[in-house]
């Protein structure tokens, strides 16, 4: 529910690395938060280049509903970039974005040192809680995984962040990923042209960058 924990960043790294070598993935995003921020990135690329490795479409959710059965049949991954918030006077059906997590096999969520609190994250995934149980009565499936993001490995706040998150997962189940996702200037200035993903990474940055996309592509096969 926290705004600036990099939902987009995340996003548009992964699908443009999943898109390229060695993954090599059929990707689409679709940009269903009302700010558009990757639209906007994506049109700032477009100035440099029309060779783009997938798509970012602007979608509406009505859009989403009428297309849903189709995007599963062509694309190996549909990331969906959504605001985070939800409504704490609404019950779980009437929220905005339960439609959308109905039709979702994964939630991958970030977490970010000294941008967090704890009430409201507890009730953020207590309503993801309740909506793998609506889930789980159309016989269908929500995973749903939690990351480190913008990881300082030094950083006081980091430190005891990760007393936060044994908390969290005590509470409510959620698995973390073991690969952070640290804290570069590489990966603030992401685009949706170039992958971070290498190879042979010669920098700290890259070698975290490629265990952490590594990971995440095998939690999507098990999960897609």
């Amino acid at each position: 529910m926290k705004g600036g924990i990099g939902k987009s960043s995340a996003t548009v790294m992964a699908a443009t690395a999943l898109s390229t070598a060695p993954f090599n993935k059929k990707v689409l995003v679709l940009d269903l938060d009302r700010q558009g921020s990757l639209i906007q990135l994506r049109e700032l690329d477009a100035e440099d280049t029309e060779d783009f490795n997938y798509d970012i479409v602007q979608c509406s959710v009505d859009d989403f509903f009428y297309s849903v059965e189709e995007l599963d049949k062509t694309y190996d991954y549909v990331f969906l970039d959504v605001a985070g918030k939800i409504d704490n006077n609404l019950p779980v059906e009437q929220q905005e974005i339960t439609p959308i997590l109905l039709n979702t096999d994964i939630l991958v969520i970030p977490f970010v040192a000294g941008n967090f609190g704890a009430g409201a994250t507890l009730k953020y995934l207590e309503y993801i809680i309740n909506v793998q149980e609506l889930k789980k009565k159309k016989q269908q499936r929500l995973s749903v995984v939690g990351f480190v993001n913008m990881h300082f490995k030094q950083r006081k706040e980091d430190r005891s962040f990760a007393d936060f998150l044994e908390t969290i997962a005590a509470e409510t189940g959620l698995r973390f990923m073991q690969n952070k996702l640290g804290f570069y200037t590489a990966y603030r200035g992401a685009n949706t042209i170039d992958s971070l993903y290498k190879d042979s990474p010669d920098t700290n940055q890259e070698r975290n960058f490629k265990m952490w996309i590594k990971e995440l592509s095998k939690l999507l096969e098990n999960v897609v």
